[in-house]
């Protein structure tokens, strides 16, 4: 938590010394924790197997102090990990990510780095740890207490010998190492938040599929 704490307090000065552009203004901080728990289904061509994940995320979200009818900014910084148990299959995740962006009236788009390192195990496939980056591009629909997004995240893998997809013998669009698309939903209930996430992720083993379900404070 302390390095997501630490991004955002590098990038919120940087914002509000933005002079008098679409950056000024006054700013308000959130922290947060989220514990989740999710599941994962991997297929290596002959076998799927479904592992649990545990773990969760804490953060801050920043955002500009206006009218909701008019132009803002936002973002959140953040850590999360996960550990992956289940029959024939463990690994792990940590990640590091900032995501920033416009909103207007009910529509946001975030963007933003995620840099992680994972190691996964399947039956007698193995990933090698990896050092990579994701980049998402998220949509986002504010609905009152219901939030809904979509979008899509290309992944660079920049250390490990695990292999990327070769989009020459792919039908699917995508580009990168990997290539994921992202859907999922979330609900304020009172001083509890509940979301659902799901992801289809198009790897060299393969389209892969995960399913999340987390809890906010």
């Amino acid at each position: 938590m302390r390095t997501a704490l630490t991004l955002a307090a590098l990038l919120l000065p940087a914002l509000a010394s933005a002079g008098e552009g679409v950056l000024s203004g006054p700013w308000k901080t959130q922290p947060f924790l989220r514990p989740a728990v999710g599941a994962t289904l991997f297929n290596d061509g002959a076998t799927t197997y479904t592992a649990v994940s545990l773990g969760g995320q804490g953060g801050l979200n920043y955002f500009q102090k206006r009218k909701p009818s008019e132009l803002r900014f936002q973002g959140t910084a953040r850590v999360a990990g996960a550990y992956v148990i289940g029959s024939g299959s463990s690994g792990y995740d940590v990640r590091v990510g900032n995501f920033f962006g416009p909103r207007f009236s009910v529509i946001g788009i975030q963007t933003g780095p995620d840099v992680f390192q994972n190691q996964y195990t399947f039956g007698d496939t193995t990933l090698d740890a990896t050092l990579g980056m994701d980049w998402p591009l998220i949509t986002t629909l504010y609905l009152g207490p219901l939030n809904v997004y979509g979008g899509l995240q290309p992944t660079a893998f920049f250390s490990g010998g695990r292999p990327g997809v070769d989009w020459s013998q792919e039908d699917a669009f995508g580009f990168g190492s990997e290539f994921t698309w992202l859907a999922g939903a979330s609900l304020a209930a009172g001083p509890v938040g509940l979301s659902v996430t799901y992801s289809r992720r198009i790897t060299a083993y393969g389209p892969q599929q995960g399913f999340g379900l987390g809890v906010g404070f």
